[in-house]
């Protein structure tokens, strides 16, 4: 049984959602420069986190994706940054990470990533690694990438694009 639930915005789009260590529930929306952050019974909206920051020049919204908590109880968030002014919804510009502050709800540091259309966020000792897609309508996903990326000082940025093998994998089942 459900115990409880939180009407969203009509197309707001939810991409993710996570508890803090204070129990508030956190949740990205794609049609978005808001994070919503919300009671943890559900019941109430505790606030909302301004991201527009992270919007691209040519973006409607930042279009805020995945997220992750980081064992200082603060959480990082990706931004899409989505072409929709040419009903593509392209990603058309690198993505954007913020870090925030989950006890003071406020947003403490923001970085462009050079990784597009970010799907996958994971973290460990202040660590993010930030999965991105690529260009799926344009390049079939060669310009996927790994980013690792310090989230204390958004400095130290390493890279790793994908091996082409990897994107045309047999998965067919034979040897």
């Amino acid at each position: 049984k459900v115990a409880a639930h939180f009407k969203l915005a009509n197309m707001s789009n939810p991409q993710a959602a996570l508890r803090d260590p204070l129990g508030k529930i956190w949740v990205s929306a794609q049609n978005s420069d808001e994070l919503i952050v919300l009671s943890p019974d559900l019941r109430t909206q505790v606030k909302s986190v301004d991201l527009s920051a992270l919007k691209a020049e040519t973006s409607l919204h930042a279009d805020l994706a995945q997220m992750t908590l980081l064992e200082s109880g603060h959480l990082v968030v990706s931004a899409q940054r989505l072409d929709r002014a040419s009903g593509t919804w392209r990603p058309n510009s690198k993505s954007a990470l913020a870090r925030i502050n989950t006890q003071s709800l406020q947003v403490e540091a923001h970085s462009e990533v050079d990784v597009i259309n970010p799907i996958q966020i994971s973290s460990r000792d202040g660590r993010v690694v930030l999965v991105g897609a690529g260009d799926l309508a344009t390049d079939g996903g060669a310009s996927g990438r790994l980013a690792n990326v310090d989230t204390r000082t958004f400095s130290g940025l390493a890279y790793s694009d994908f091996p082409a093998k990897l994107l045309a994998a047999d998965l067919s089942g034979g040897d």
